[in-house]
């Protein structure tokens, strides 16, 4: 998986998961279930994208990130996201309704 890819399906899980328990922070097993085809070192490359953007915070230990924890940015930018989405479905459902 390409890592900006791997990076944005990251952020978006520990959205969902903050907004379905509050949780905002994440050790090294949460991803490693998540992607259990990527390597430790392949996850924490993605994660230090979302951290370099502002969007977690990390502890690392031997150059992998053991505890990641979601910022408001991060929590922010995932909603502004989904808004987008939602936003474009409703405007493409009125456009194909009007032809």
């Amino acid at each position: 998986m390409k890592l900006q890819s791997l990076a944005m399906q990251s952020l978006k899980s520990m959205a969902r998961s903050y907004k379905q328990s509050d949780r905002r922070l994440f050790d090294m097993d949460f991803f490693t279930e998540l992607f259990p085809h990527e390597s430790e070192e392949s996850i924490s490359a993605a994660l230090y994208l979302l951290e370099e953007d502002g969007f977690v915070s990390i502890r690392s230990g031997d150059g992998l990130a053991y505890m990641t924890m979601l910022s408001p940015d991060g929590i922010r930018k995932s909603q502004e996201n989904a808004t987008l989405k939602i936003g474009y479905s409703f405007l493409k459902e009125i456009l194909d309704l009007i032809k």
